[in-house]
């Protein structure tokens, strides 16, 4: 059975400061991930990252983080659905998996946890008066992304046995009948880059792609 990394990337694998690259990785902080999965490995289990970032919902920014993260000796295991809010992705995934995971934790710098409290408060959906994320959540700072003590945090959390598995894994479904707004879905047509040929979603899609390619000068048509 393996346990379970949730990985956000904006404020996690990078931060705000002005050195950090612009929607890139820190080698540094992804140091720290391959950390946290040698830690979790000492007991002979292994540590399998699930994309739970907003690059998710791109092609090419996945690529690069997939082969990112497999350079540096890390499991990845696809992405949580892309058309879904994060944390109800995240608890889809979990109800269809868990039964196989360990455990399983949540790094990102935004309060994923705070949107779950108030999910399982609109469905009733708490166990023993804990929301679904509690003691599986890692908030970051993103003004300086994962830190040491976070990375800390995340292995005690994965190492600690997943209390109450089954009532959780029960009450998850009964969270996942909430319904929540979906992804906001663009109007316009999804773009074609005429340089790699990457496939992108709308011109917000393709600002980003341009940023992490470094392809200033990329030019876009329409696809299709």
């Amino acid at each position: 059975m393996a346990h379970i990394l949730f990985l956000d990337v904006d404020g996690v694998l990078n931060s705000t400061q002005p050195d950090s690259p612009s929607l890139g990785i820190e080698p540094m902080l992804l140091q720290l991930i391959v950390d946290i999965a040698g830690a979790v490995g000492r007991d002979g289990s292994e540590l399998q990252v699930v994309i739970s970032s907003d690059w998710r919902r791109s092609i090419s920014l996945m690529t690069k983080l997939s082969e990112t993260l497999s350079h540096a000796g890390l499991s990845v295991q696809g992405s949580i659905p892309a058309e879904l809010p994060k944390q109800q992705g995240i608890r889809q995934w979990i109800a269809q998996h868990g039964k196989v995971v360990k455990n399983w934790v949540v790094l990102d710098d935004f309060d994923l946890k705070g949107l779950d409290d108030l999910d399982c408060e609109l469905a009733g959906a708490s166990v023993d008066g804990r929301c679904i994320f509690e003691g599986h959540f890692v908030k970051t700072d993103e003004t300086i992304g994962l830190s040491q003590a976070d990375a800390q945090k995340a292995v005690r959390l994965l190492l600690t046995d997943w209390a109450n598995k089954a009532v959780q894994l029960e009450h998850m479904n009964v969270a996942l009948a909430v319904p929540l707004q979906a992804a906001p879905t663009s109007a316009s047509p999804p773009l074609l880059c005429n340089e790699c040929g990457a496939l992108l979603r709308d011109s917000s899609e393709a600002r980003t792609h341009m940023e992490v390619t470094g392809g200033e000068h990329c030019m876009f048509s329409a696809a299709g």
